[in-house]
Protein backbone atom coordinates (compact mmCIF):
# COMPACT_ATOMS: atom_id res chain seq x y z
CA UNK A 1 0.00 0.00 0.00
CA UNK A 2 1.14 3.37 -0.53
CA UNK A 3 0.29 6.67 0.83
CA UNK A 4 -1.29 9.71 -1.50
CA UNK A 5 -1.92 13.18 -0.50
CA UNK A 6 -4.56 15.29 -2.03
CA UNK A 7 -2.81 18.49 -3.24
CA UNK A 8 -5.48 19.68 -5.51
CA UNK A 9 -8.83 19.51 -6.67
CA UNK A 10 -10.07 21.24 -9.58
CA UNK A 11 -13.28 20.85 -11.88
CA UNK A 12 -14.17 16.77 -10.81
CA UNK A 13 -10.48 15.89 -11.15
CA UNK A 14 -8.22 15.73 -8.04
CA UNK A 15 -3.87 15.77 -8.08
CA UNK A 16 -2.61 13.59 -5.44
CA UNK A 17 0.60 12.81 -4.62
CA UNK A 18 1.21 9.18 -4.04
CA UNK A 19 4.62 8.24 -2.03
CA UNK A 20 5.27 4.80 -0.82
CA UNK A 21 4.88 3.33 2.17
CA UNK A 22 8.55 1.16 2.34
CA UNK A 23 10.17 -1.37 4.68
CA UNK A 24 12.79 1.57 5.30
CA UNK A 25 10.44 4.18 6.25
CA UNK A 26 10.44 7.60 4.54
CA UNK A 27 14.74 7.96 4.86
CA UNK A 28 14.86 7.21 0.53
CA UNK A 29 17.03 10.27 0.73
CA UNK A 30 19.49 8.84 2.63
CA UNK A 31 19.40 5.19 1.72
CA UNK A 32 19.33 5.42 -2.04
CA UNK A 33 18.57 1.81 -2.34
CA UNK A 34 16.93 2.24 -5.64
CA UNK A 35 13.44 2.17 -5.17
CA UNK A 36 10.72 2.14 -8.19
CA UNK A 37 9.79 6.09 -7.31
CA UNK A 38 10.01 8.17 -4.19
CA UNK A 39 6.93 10.00 -5.28
CA UNK A 40 4.94 10.58 -8.36
CA UNK A 41 1.70 13.15 -9.02
CA UNK A 42 -1.01 11.74 -10.62
CA UNK A 43 -4.38 13.25 -12.23
CA UNK A 44 -7.73 11.39 -10.92
CA UNK A 45 -11.65 11.57 -10.98
CA UNK A 46 -12.52 13.53 -7.89
CA UNK A 47 -14.07 10.77 -5.49
CA UNK A 48 -17.08 11.88 -3.34
CA UNK A 49 -16.37 13.90 -0.74
CA UNK A 50 -12.22 14.26 -1.74
CA UNK A 51 -11.02 17.48 -0.36
CA UNK A 52 -7.85 19.48 -0.96
CA UNK A 53 -4.92 17.95 1.99
CA UNK A 54 -6.92 14.94 2.50
CA UNK A 55 -4.72 11.59 3.13
CA UNK A 56 -5.35 8.82 0.73
CA UNK A 57 -4.53 5.23 1.03
CA UNK A 58 -3.55 3.76 -2.40
CA UNK A 59 -2.98 1.01 -4.29
CA UNK A 60 -0.13 0.81 -6.88
CA UNK A 61 0.08 -2.11 -9.39
CA UNK A 62 2.42 -2.57 -12.39
CA UNK A 63 1.06 -3.09 -15.19
CA UNK A 64 2.67 -5.30 -18.19
CA UNK A 65 5.03 -2.28 -19.69
CA UNK A 66 6.51 -1.55 -16.78
CA UNK A 67 10.08 -2.95 -15.90
CA UNK A 68 10.94 -6.32 -13.94
CA UNK A 69 13.22 -7.01 -11.50
CA UNK A 70 15.30 -8.90 -13.85
CA UNK A 71 15.47 -6.08 -16.71
CA UNK A 72 16.77 -3.98 -14.11
CA UNK A 73 19.61 -6.26 -13.45
CA UNK A 74 20.17 -7.14 -17.38
CA UNK A 75 20.01 -3.14 -17.82
CA UNK A 76 22.83 -2.77 -15.06
CA UNK A 77 24.82 -5.60 -16.69
CA UNK A 78 25.01 -4.03 -20.03
CA UNK A 79 26.16 -0.67 -19.36
CA UNK A 80 28.48 -2.05 -16.75
CA UNK A 81 30.00 -4.34 -19.23
CA UNK A 82 29.44 -2.37 -22.37
CA UNK A 83 31.62 0.97 -20.33
CA UNK A 84 34.59 -1.69 -19.54
CA UNK A 85 34.93 -3.29 -22.80
CA UNK A 86 34.77 -0.33 -24.85
CA UNK A 87 37.53 1.31 -22.39
CA UNK A 88 39.83 -2.37 -22.49
CA UNK A 89 39.06 -1.98 -26.34
CA UNK A 90 40.18 1.92 -27.05
CA UNK A 91 43.13 2.06 -24.19
CA UNK A 92 46.81 1.51 -24.82
CA UNK A 93 48.10 -1.68 -23.56
CA UNK A 94 50.05 -0.71 -20.58
CA UNK A 95 46.88 1.04 -19.52
CA UNK A 96 44.11 -1.27 -19.81
CA UNK A 97 43.73 -2.57 -16.22
CA UNK A 98 43.56 0.65 -14.88
CA UNK A 99 41.18 2.23 -17.65
CA UNK A 100 38.88 -1.28 -16.96
CA UNK A 101 38.51 -0.09 -13.66
CA UNK A 102 37.80 3.35 -14.05
CA UNK A 103 35.07 2.08 -16.82
CA UNK A 104 33.73 -0.25 -14.51
CA UNK A 105 33.11 3.14 -11.93
CA UNK A 106 31.19 4.88 -14.87
CA UNK A 107 29.28 1.68 -16.09
CA UNK A 108 28.19 1.51 -12.47
CA UNK A 109 26.73 5.15 -12.73
CA UNK A 110 25.61 5.03 -16.36
CA UNK A 111 23.57 2.12 -15.10
CA UNK A 112 21.90 4.03 -12.28
CA UNK A 113 20.30 6.72 -14.96
CA UNK A 114 19.55 4.00 -17.50
CA UNK A 115 17.39 2.77 -14.79
CA UNK A 116 15.90 5.76 -13.59
CA UNK A 117 15.14 6.55 -17.03
CA UNK A 118 13.75 3.03 -18.04
CA UNK A 119 11.37 3.32 -15.14
CA UNK A 120 10.37 6.97 -15.93
CA UNK A 121 9.29 5.92 -19.38
CA UNK A 122 7.17 3.08 -18.01
CA UNK A 123 5.01 5.29 -15.56
CA UNK A 124 4.77 7.76 -18.63
CA UNK A 125 3.56 4.89 -20.44
CA UNK A 126 0.61 4.26 -18.34
CA UNK A 127 1.97 0.84 -17.22
CA UNK A 128 1.50 1.73 -13.46
CA UNK A 129 -2.01 1.88 -12.22
CA UNK A 130 -2.76 3.60 -9.35
CA UNK A 131 -6.61 2.70 -7.34
CA UNK A 132 -7.84 4.72 -4.21
CA UNK A 133 -8.56 2.40 -1.91
CA UNK A 134 -9.96 4.82 1.09
CA UNK A 135 -9.26 7.44 3.26
CA UNK A 136 -6.82 8.22 5.70
CA UNK A 137 -8.21 9.29 9.56
CA UNK A 138 -6.76 12.85 10.28
CA UNK A 139 -3.02 12.78 11.72
CA UNK A 140 -2.29 9.08 10.89
CA UNK A 141 0.13 9.70 8.90
CA UNK A 142 0.51 13.31 8.69
CA UNK A 143 4.68 13.27 9.52
CA UNK A 144 5.51 11.77 6.39
CA UNK A 145 3.09 13.80 3.92
CA UNK A 146 4.64 17.20 4.24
Amino acid sequence: MHWGKVLKVDKGHAEILVKRVLPCGDACRKCSAGCYIESDVIKVKMAKGMKTGDLLEILVEKGKGSITEMERYGISLAAMLLAVVAAYIAAPVEYKVQVSGAALFVGIILSHFAVKEAEKIAVRRGSVKHTIVGMLPEGSVRKYMR
